[in-house]
């Protein structure tokens, strides 16, 4: 284009501008590029401004085209404008921007001369791609452009000098019709400005120029069209304003523009436009809801009644009627239902509407929340009788939304007494009646429902009951409502025991039973049906037990407790049960329930299921106390915990120092039972609880010699309560020597530990390292283990047993049927202690032992006898006056000898 000559490159502009006006008349989805060619168009007209402004003559033969295309793209937005029926943002904007092409494209083809028809053809056009534009900044130019012509057409009118003011008279004929157009021009540019700025920033630049419009002698210059128009523009900027006390300004500003609308058709003899009627209504409308957020109720209920008044049709005006009513304080229930009343009246023809449909309902909804929602309720009564007399027929939806709000309005009253429960009645008998409407029903059952839970939340059992009650004639016969029917019994059941009502709620248990247990196989086949009943059957037998609990009849209420299988998903059922046994101070029902729980299959293994046994555990030990009926029991906690804890000190769950805490808790527990049981005589349970005392301190994490020396004290009292247990003569006498044995050998290694080494031997003095020697022996004497016991009398000298316990040993084998060869070496190992170890030798005592060796001795073996009389012969020429031999004892000696 630079090496164009300049005739040549107007010529490429304006040929470009014909181009991209021919692609203006966009199909759908090409908006974007119709904008981007006004856009361009405009560009390409500020560049060739520039050549009018020299009068270039080469220029201004392309005028007529430049002229021909803005019309012709202004007619294609006035058909676009047309023909849609609703605007969308992208079609506005499309026209806005064809608009303010066309705009460009007529103003630069406008000769400099003009006369009065093209400047206010000029300014009107200004105005209409004003309007359209959705910049504000443009709207703003293409106003002041307008100003700009009605200004000259005053000046023209006032100085009399000048080509366009010449044009003007010249065509016109008569200024004062110029001066007309100038100041309907002005009075409109006002207008359009007025809006651009409000809608900018809500400027009070607005109002002035607005009121500028209102005053009367402009108001004179405009048509009854225009001041709708500008009326219109008050009702937008009222709608947009963020403040109410602008709002009311705007809509006083349309009123004052219609009532000049108004007075101009009244004078003509002619009615008021429908379209007037439909903007002076909106305004009024919106005045009084302005009002209203002001809390201008008293001015907001004046602008209603004058809606009525001009309308008394208009329900929206009864609506705001009855919402500034309704805010009064206190609200004016008489003047509210005669405005309803009249609502109904007047407009019960145009109900079926739906727009007309909601107002009815706000209006049911205002009245249920300012007044009382059985007044409401008897309000939507007269809104169906008034429909019913007057044979308008509502669609089926429309008349069960009414039903369903009187449902709620009656289940939301404070006051239930026997009316409203009537009232339910009749809309349940209206449904039940049809058995076609299970829609309704189900919603009506899940209204009922709500009332009923909030009723029980507030503790209004009663009214809980009388709605749930009333539901279960709306439950239908199918596996999904079986399930209902369940719970319903079971919250009715809850509302009886809150009453003290106890026989009616264990029957309404049973029932939900009855409902759980008549589902269908095939009903359970749906997993989330099993997860259902799986839920209900627990919930109704532990309902069942508390029911049972407060008649006092503990062994039926136990058997419903116990009936719920104990896992994770039910031990909250069963915590509860404990809970509940434990105000009633029933003890015993507190044991069986933990003992339930304790003996149930649950897997413990989840730190958090085994933190909840523990407890249980914990409580269990407590609550079972020293009875002697409850040591059995107590050795299964027990137990139980100790398992618990052997596996969290392998999996490392617990901090150290809850676990070392939990171990000597469990400790204390056991070594206290086992005391407890013992002084009950419950001797096998003790030597079980001693036994396990053991092992709880085996799980301590440092082995201590305080622990060691625990242990070995609850061994040894396990193998000697044992060893006790095997004297008596039955069939498990085998089993306990063996137990004791067991028990003696792992003692023996702990005795071994405290010394520190296995290796070296244990302290001579341990009194309960020598006492389980005498156990030991008797174990092997009564098991006949002949062979062990030998070894058993080394040890004994090994350790520097005390002389009695051989003494003992060899009262065993005397008082048993014992081999003489056995007798005589236990014999001879405790006269030889005697000898060896007795600082203050008792020669009586050893004389009558000594007497049993000769004896034993000359029947098994007279050549072992010999010697011991050669021994004897030592002892009595040794024997000092103090302590001779016993005289009898001698003379028993020779008459044996003899």
């Amino acid at each position: 284009m630079r090496d164009a000559t300049p005739a040549s490159g107007y010529e490429i502009l304006v040929r470009e501008i014909e181009e991209l006006s021919g692609g203006l008349f966009a199909k759908d989805g090409e908006y974007d590029q119709t904008c981007a060619h006004c856009a361009r168009i405009v560009k390409i007209v500020e560049k060739m401004r520039s050549a009018k402004d020299k009068q270039n003559v080469t220029f201004v033969d392309l005028l007529d085209r430049l002229d021909d295309t803005g019309v012709r793209i202004w007619n294609e937005s006035l058909k676009i404008k047309l023909s849609t029926k609703r605007m969308s943002a992208k079609i506005l904007t499309q026209i806005a921007h064809m608009r303010s092409a066309a705009f460009a494209l007529l103003t630069l083809a406008a000769p400099d001369e003009m006369n009065s028809r093209a400047l206010t053809k000029l300014a009107n056009l200004a105005l209409k791609a004003g309007r359209n534009s959705g910049d504000y900044n443009k709207a703003r130019e293409l106003y002041e452009h307008c100003g700009k012509v009605h200004t000259v057409a005053n000046t023209s009118r006032s100085f009399g000098s000048g080509r366009i003011t010449a044009n003007v008279l010249q065509y016109s004929g008569q200024c004062v019709i110029d001066v007309a157009e100038a100041k309907r021009l002005a009075a409109l540019t006002a207008a359009y400005k007025g809006e651009v700025e409000f809608a900018a920033s809500e400027s009070p630049v607005a109002f002035m120029l607005m009121h500028n419009v209102t005053k009367k002698e402009a108001k004179a210059y405009l048509g009854t069209g225009e001041l709708e128009e500008v009326a219109q523009i008050c009702l937008n900027c009222a709608r947009r304003a963020t403040k109410s006390a602008d709002a009311v300004q705007w809509c006083k500003s349309g009123i004052d523009l219609l009532d000049e609308s108004k007075s101009q058709t009244s004078a003509n003899g002619c009615a008021l436009k429908a379209r007037s009627m439909l903007i002076i209504g909106q305004i009024f409308l919106f005045l009084a809801a302005s009002y209203m957020e002001m809390n201008a109720l008293e001015a907001a209920e004046q602008t209603a009644d004058l809606i009525l008044q001009a309308s008394p049709t208009t329900l929206l005006g009864y609506h705001l009627k009855v919402k500034c009513l309704t805010l009064k304080d206190p609200p004016q229930q008489l003047a509210i239902d005669k405005a309803y009343k009249l609502a109904v009246e007047q407009c019960a023809s145009t109900v079926k509407d739906p727009e007309q449909f909601k107002l009815f309902l706000g209006m049911l909804h205002m009245m249920a929340n300012h007044t009382s929602p059985t007044v409401a309720a008897v309000a939507v009564d007269v809104l169906l009788h008034r429909l019913e007399e007057s044979a308008v027929s509502l669609e089926d939806r429309q008349v069960e939304r009414l039903r369903i709000l009187k449902m709620y309005l009656l289940m939301t009253a404070t006051n239930v007494d026997d009316g409203v429960t009537a009232q339910v009645e009749n809309l349940i008998d209206e449904v039940v009646d049809t058995d076609t409407n299970f829609p309704l029903a189900k919603t009506y059952r899940l209204i009922l429902w709500q009332a009923a839970d909030r009723a029980t939340q507030e503790g209004h059992w009663a009214d809980a009951i009388k709605w749930f009650k009333c539901s279960t004639r709306l439950l239908l016969d199918e596996p999904m409502d079986s399930r209902n029917t369940a719970l319903v019994h079971r919250k009715l059941s809850i509302c009886y025991l809150e009453l003290g009502q106890l026989s009616q709620a264990y029957d309404c248990c049973l029932q939900g039973v009855k409902c759980t247990q008549s589902l269908s196989p095939s009903y359970y086949s749906n997993w989330m049906s099993q997860a259902a009943a799986k839920e209900s059957s627990p919930t109704n037998d532990f309902l069942s037990y508390i029911i049972l609990l407060d008649q006092s009849d503990q062994e039926r209420a136990l058997d419903h407790l116990k009936s719920i299988p104990c896992g994770k998903d039910t031990f909250q059922y069963f915590v509860s049960a404990a809970q509940a046994a434990f105000k009633k101070g029933n003890k015993r029902v507190i044991q069986e329930v933990l003992k339930h729980i304790v003996l149930s299959p649950m897997d413990w293994t989840a730190n958090d299921n085994g933190a909840n046994l523990l407890t249980v555990l914990r409580q269990a030990q407590v609550r079972s106390g020293d009875e002697a009926e409850t040591f059995a029991d107590l050795v299964i906690f027990i137990k139980k915990a100790c398992c618990l804890l052997e596996g969290w000190k392998a999996s490392s769950s617990l901090s150290a120092e809850a676990y070392t805490a939990e171990v000597d808790w469990l400790y204390r527990v056991a070594w206290n039972c086992a005391l407890s049981s013992a002084v009950a005589n419950q001797i096998e349970l003790a030597c079980e609880l001693y036994h396990l005392t053991a092992d709880i301190l085996s799980l301590s994490e440092e082995e201590t010699l305080q622990v060691l020396q625990g242990r070995k004290i609850c061994l040894f009292a396990t193998a000697a309560g044992n060893v006790s247990l095997g004297r008596q003569s039955s069939v498990q006498s085998v089993e306990h020597l063996r137990k004791a044995m067991t028990a003696l050998k792992t003692m023996r290694e702990i005795c071994k530990r405290i010394q520190g080494n296995a290796v070296t031997v244990p302290k001579l003095d341990d009194p309960v390292l020598h006492q389980s020697i005498y156990l030991e022996f008797e174990i092997n004497v009564r098991m006949e283990a002949w062979s062990e016991l030998e070894p058993v009398l080394e040890y004994a000298n090994s350790v520097g047993a005390p002389v009695q316990i051989f003494e003992r040993l060899a009262d065993i084998v005397t008082r048993h049927k014992c081999p003489s060869a056995v007798i005589f070496l236990t014999i001879q190992a405790a006269l030889n202690a005697i000898l060896k170890h007795d600082p203050e030798f008792d020669v009586k005592r050893f004389s009558q032992w000594f007497r049993v060796l000769i004896r034993t001795s000359l029947v098994s073996n007279k050549t072992a006898a010999m010697g011991l009389y050669d021994q004897v012969l030592a002892i009595l020429e040794s024997s000092s006056q103090e302590s001779p031999y016993p005289k009898e004892e001698v003379e028993w000696l020779m008459i044996a000898a003899w």
